[in-house]
């Protein structure tokens, strides 16, 4: 007799193949390597109902309790994963990430209206960093695997993802104060690199909105074509954004964008737009942006608005 795993296995197998349209194979177990890419979909799916993270952790727990305490190569392995896991084992992680039907795609939770705020709350700053990176992720990869499957259609027909990072150099960099001084500030994942770089190709937009630039990762700010600098008092801010501008941070010759950036007014941003073909308008600008008359609506307000 299957164990309940396995019965609840081969259950979800069961129902997948009733969504497919060849019929299902004779008696016996089905190996997953016998599917076809659509069906291994249609099992992901369902199956993500059934599994998560936390039946990962006490899997893993238990062979760590099984090890021998002599195997302290494996056993010191484990611990550094079981570490890194614990916090989507309990609290409100394990709540986000749990089983259950009422669980939702990541790809698809701007659906129906196009746009989702994402947020971690009252939840500790490491941690919150963790949940959006993850989603972050799977966003991006669900992206990817569009790009592909869209290959040789009109870019018109083309569903473009703009992803922006509030508070950039927290979920990117880290919760650290800030780098030492001439050492880049590490990412908490090489993901992001790989994310701004390649991101375009896959029709896929990013942005970052942070206070300190000097806290994000030097690469993510070459990436950036579109940038915005309002009033920045730090010297190492204005060292990195002032290259970013193409303009050099040394030498007396651009002393007055480095004093301008110091006293910019509310609401005033130097900006510059990127991917020009006429050099003239890729100069920097002066903008002021306009305060948008509106209230800030309450968890409850914005509920009642969508029906959630």
């Amino acid at each position: 007799m299957p164990s309940p795993n396995r019965a609840a296995t081969m259950i979800m197998m069961t129902k997948t193949w009733s969504m497919v349209t060849r019929p299902p194979p004779g008696p016996g177990p089905i190996r997953v390597k016998d599917l076809s890419p659509q069906e291994r979909q249609v099992l992901a799916i369902d199956r993500s109902k059934g599994v998560d993270v936390c039946m990962w952790f006490d899997a893993l727990q238990m062979r760590h309790d099984e090890m021998s305490s002599r195997n302290i190569t494996d056993r010191t392995a484990l611990s550094g994963i079981l570490h890194r896991m614990r916090p989507f084992r309990h609290g409100q992680l394990a709540e986000m990430y749990g089983r259950g039907e009422g669980s939702i795609a990541v790809e698809d939770l701007a659906y129906p209206y196009g746009v989702v705020v994402l947020e971690g709350g009252t939840m500790a700053e490491q941690a919150r960093a963790t949940m959006l990176g993850l989603l972050a992720w799977h966003i991006y990869n669900d992206a990817v695997f569009r790009r592909q499957e869209t290959a040789g259609r009109l870019n018109s027909e083309m569903h473009r993802t703009f992803l922006v990072f509030e508070e950039a150099n927290k979920i990117i960099s880290g919760v650290a104060a800030g780098p030492a001084v001439d050492d880049p500030m590490p990412m908490t994942s090489s993901i992001y690199s790989t994310m701004f770089r390649d991101a375009r190709k896959y029709n896929f937009v990013l942005g970052v909105i942070g206070q300190s630039p000097s806290e994000l990762p030097r690469e993510i700010v070459s990436s950036c074509n579109i940038l915005l600098a309002g009033r920045l008092k730090n010297p190492d801010d204005r060292d990195v954004i002032i290259p970013a501008m193409g303009r050099s941070e040394k030498g007396f010759h651009y002393l007055d964008y480095m004093n301008h950036l110091e006293r910019l007014e509310i609401a005033k941003f130097v900006c510059v737009v990127g991917l020009q073909r006429d050099k003239k308008f890729v100069e920097p600008m002066l903008i002021q942006t306009l305060m948008l008359e509106a209230e800030e609506p309450s968890n409850e307000d914005i509920e009642a608005h969508f029906g959630a």
